[in-house]
C-alpha cells in the first residue's frame, strides 16, 4: 500500500491506480509519503558467539550453530564461546 497527500489529506488505498482513477487525478498531483521501516525487536533473542581460533575473529549469531554459513565461510575454524 502507497500512502499519499492530496490537498492537505493523507490517502491510504490498497489500490493506488484505482483511486487516482476514481479520484481523477494522476499521480503527478500527489505527494508519496515515503514507507517507514519498524525497527525488529531484538531484545528476546539469545545470541550466540563464534571465535574463529586461527584468526581471532568472532562471529555473533541468532542461532547455536553456523551451518548456515557453510558455503560462505570455514565453520571448522569456529568455537562456540560460552
Amino acid at each position: 500500500m502507497t500512502k499519499f497527500i492530496y490537498n492537505g489529506r493523507i490517502y491510504n488505498p490498497v489500490n493506488l491506480e484505482k483511486k487516482l482513477k476514481k479520484m481523477g487525478i494522476s499521480i503527478n498531483d500527489i505527494e508519496i509519503i515515503p514507507k517507514e521501516e519498524e525497527p525488529i525487536e531484538m531484545s528476546n533473542i539469545k545470541l550466540y558467539h563464534f571465535k574463529n581460533e586461527v584468526t581471532g575473529e568472532i562471529i555473533t549469531s541468532m542461532y547455536n550453530n553456523l551451518n548456515h554459513l557453510k558455503g560462505h565461510i570455514d565453520i571448522t575454524s569456529y568455537n562456540q564461546i560460552l
